[in-house]
């Protein structure tokens, strides 16, 4: 699958846009084919209105499912072909700028027997790819794919856009303050001492706040915090601790240290051990904060008994947590309350979870839309993947202009830190924030959008910094799986049997 399933609206909405470009409207003038033109744009607005109902179908019905692979076939054709139209269009304009007889004469060039020929084809894959788009929208009927009101995405000039702003308060942790003051405590304690070094692990599934938690105990401002990838080699790993020891030694001679070891997922007591030797001359009463999923882990870095396990929040704290997100307040909108504690259930607990459905209510104002989302088919869809539901929902609610903004941070590994001005220059790169007809500087455009999906908490901001950021593991495992096999990225090429 080469176009993840449920990236496709957003390639058919590129696919819209190519068409309606200059060179390619000059080209379908000069070969006389604006009429075909005109019927591929309107079979792709009328399947762009009816693929938020298929996107969500193909996850219960087989029907569509194979309507929309088909789908995604054509479209791969007809993006073959655009590019051949443009090429051709530069090819013509390079001509006619260099040589002045064709410029005279423009129409002799379509009589030559091989400019004949290749014209000749070219409007037979034309009229074809009209007749596979009609059939693809002739099917939607039997499978009765419902489109959307109001005008098609594909043809609007202008996309509404949700009110974001790139400040996300992070800081405001909900029914952790007991938790964080057992870790404290057991920070300044002496039951979690071994040897002269000692670990705190905090054990919880993904999405729990772990990362979180440890960020709010690290304040102090002596504190190293180093996060540690899946895949990363030990040996990597170890180096990048010695830089941290020189610091050390010059920084913090005659003091305790704080370090944070975040979603750690090694099992080898022998490699934990190599990892810890650089950290042994640290004063006694430093420390080491571990997050992980895994029991095993904080059984090799610590002790059953120092290990901390997080606890899954209550629904009205999810449901608190899901307001602040969304932006609204409960005592203002009493109506929405019920379906809120009804979302707030399907979180299960988990705060990552109960953030990116309060992205998503943020563009629902009224309570039918709540309700959809509520009775949303894909809730009671197995995980796939290890993909949350409400993740998936997420992404699925996303406005087409950002799905594919998103799917190309797959691009990214686990942990991967990255600059949001740097990742704007790369959606330009892709050609993503073309805008026909647009006053809008690219960059300003791409930084709209960028804050957009950070109001969704689709990225995370590090504490250390205005312009970096980063993916939780949960949100990229979402992007791999909508991009498919779009976006490669070089770790996945490589032998790394070593995890951490």
């Amino acid at each position: 699958m080469a176009i993840g399933e449920l990236f496709l609206s957003a390639f058919i909405q590129a696919l819209f846009q190519q068409l309606t470009t200059t060179a390619t409207m000059a080209m379908a003038r000069r070969e006389k084919v604006e009429g075909h033109f005109e019927k591929l744009k309107q079979s792709l607005i009328t399947i762009q209105a009816v693929l938020d109902d298929a996107e969500e179908k193909q996850l219960t019905e087989k029907s569509v499912k194979v309507w929309l692979e088909a789908l995604r076939d054509v479209a791969y054709d007809l993006d073959d072909l655009l590019d051949e139209i443009v090429s051709r269009a530069q090819i013509q304009n390079s001509e006619d700028r260099t040589n002045p007889i064709w410029r005279c004469i423009p129409t002799c060039s379509s009589y030559t027997p091989g400019a004949l020929v290749s014209n000749y084809r070219l409007m037979s894959r034309i009229k074809e790819m009209n007749s596979r788009l009609k059939s693809m929208v002739d099917q939607c009927t039997g499978l009765k794919l419902s489109g959307n009101s109001g005008s098609s995405s594909c043809n609007r000039s202008s996309v509404v856009k949700l009110p974001s702003t790139s400040l996300v308060n992070e800081s405001q942790v909900y029914a952790r303050d007991e938790e964080k003051e057992k870790i404290i405590e057991m920070l300044l304690g002496n039951e979690v001492c071994r040897d002269d070094l000692s670990v705190i692990p905090i054990v919880g599934m993904g999405g729990i706040g772990k990362t979180t938690l440890a960020q709010v105990v690290y304040n102090d401002p002596t504190t190293i915090y180093e996060s540690v990838t899946e895949s990363k080699d030990p040996e990597v790993l170890s180096k990048n601790l010695d830089v941290v020891q020189v610091k050390l030694k010059d920084k913090l001679a005659n003091s305790k240290f704080l370090i944070v070891l975040d979603d750690v997922w090694n099992e080898d007591y022998l490699k934990w051990d190599d990892l810890c030797r650089p950290l042994q001359f640290g004063l006694p009463g430093s420390r080491i904060i571990v997050t992980t999923r895994n029991d095993s882990v904080a059984s090799v870095v610590g002790s059953p008994l120092t290990a901390y396990h997080m606890k899954l929040l209550t629904n009205n704290n999810c449901l608190s947590l899901l307001a602040q997100h969304a932006r609204i307040s409960f005592d203002d909108n009493p109506e929405l309350r019920e379906v809120g504690l009804g979302l707030a259930k399907k979180c299960k607990g988990l705060p990552l979870a109960a953030k990116a459905l309060g992205g998503l209510l943020r563009s629902k104002e009224t309570k039918e839309e709540w309700v959809k989302v509520l009775n949303s088919k894909i809730w009671d869809l197995p995980e796939q993947n290890n993909i949350l539901p409400i993740l998936r929902l997420s992404y699925h609610h996303l406005p087409f202009h950002l799905k594919h903004l998103f799917a190309y941070c797959s691009i990214f590994p686990k942990d991967y830190e990255f600059d949001k001005n740097e990742l704007v220059l790369l959606w330009m790169g892709e050609g993503f924030l073309e805008q026909p007809n647009s006053r809008v500087r690219k960059e300003e455009l791409g930084l709209e959008y960028f804050n957009e999906l950070l109001s969704r908490s689709f990225f995370q901001r590090l504490s250390s910094s205005d312009s970096r950021f980063v993916m939780h593991d949960l949100i990229n495992d979402v992007a791999q799986f909508v991009a498919g096999s779009t976006c490669y990225r070089l770790d996945e090429k490589m032998n790394t049997s070593q995890e951490y």
